[in-house]
């Protein structure tokens, strides 16, 4: 079946000379696996820069029934980058937030508001001006929102963060798996302020701590969300 839909480039397989297998999370299928031929030269309908991670595109797509691996016919990119990969910060958080969606993203179908959310997110960290330190914290919160598990707002003082829950409890749950009292007030910062964080972060050592905390929730939640390849990166970017 041919069908034309919209996608977020997540990870490519390079497989040949001219071929790669790419990850691309659709408007209208959710995650999905292609077989992309791809040219060198400037008149080739598919290059490289078309299918480079993260990139905003309007794909012709052949389905068939029962095969893991559809094909691409054409490709377009729909909202051309103007900073994102050429701002030094705004990459770092790019790249790292891209490695968060290829371990978070699994569902092969449609999720229009995810959707939604993930491409008007890029386009709207590429096109910010400035303060945008606190975005992947902005970005991470609200994307446990969309997959199921936004920490619950009932904020207690002095209490735990239940981590298998997800709600904050007066008293230490009966297991391992929640944050000390010390660690929940920074954790309930981050949730009752991310959204500003988008344009006014808190100190580094600040965000340090809440992203630190941010991935234990996610790992748990989602096992295989860990040792993030970026993350070292954007640290020491974000730092200076």
């Amino acid at each position: 079946m041919q069908r034309k839909t919209s996608g977020i480039i997540l990870k490519n397989i390079r497989i040949g000379d001219k071929k790669i297998i790419s990850k691309i999370y659709t408007e209208n299928s959710g995650l999905q696996q292609y077989a992309i031929q791809f040219g060198t030269s400037p008149k080739s309908k598919i290059r490289l820069a078309h299918i480079q991670p993260l990139n905003l595109v309007e794909l012709d797509v052949f389905e068939k029934e029962n095969r893991e691996i559809g094909r691409v016919h054409e490709i377009r990119i729909s909202y051309p980058y103007r900073e994102l990969n050429f701002n030094v910060f705004k990459n770092c958080i790019s790249v790292f937030l891209n490695e968060v969606l290829v371990k978070t993203l699994k569902e092969s179908e449609a999720n229009p508001e995810l959707f939604s959310f993930i491409r008007n997110s890029f386009i709207e960290l590429d096109a910010h001006p400035g303060g945008y330190g606190g975005w992947h914290l902005y970005f991470l919160i609200e994307l446990t929102r969309h997959l199921g598990f936004f920490p619950q707002e009932n904020f207690l003082k002095g209490s735990f963060f239940n981590l298998l829950d997800g709600r904050f409890e007066t008293h230490p749950p009966p297991h391992v798996h929640y944050l000390e009292k010390n660690e929940v007030v920074v954790f309930q910062q981050l949730i009752s302020e991310a959204l500003s964080y988008r344009y006014s972060p808190p100190s580094f050592e600040i965000r340090s701590l809440q992203l630190n905390l941010l991935l234990r929730y996610f790992n748990f939640h989602i096992p295989d969300c860990t040792d993030f390849k970026s993350l070292p990166v954007l640290q020491a970017t974000l730092r200076g």
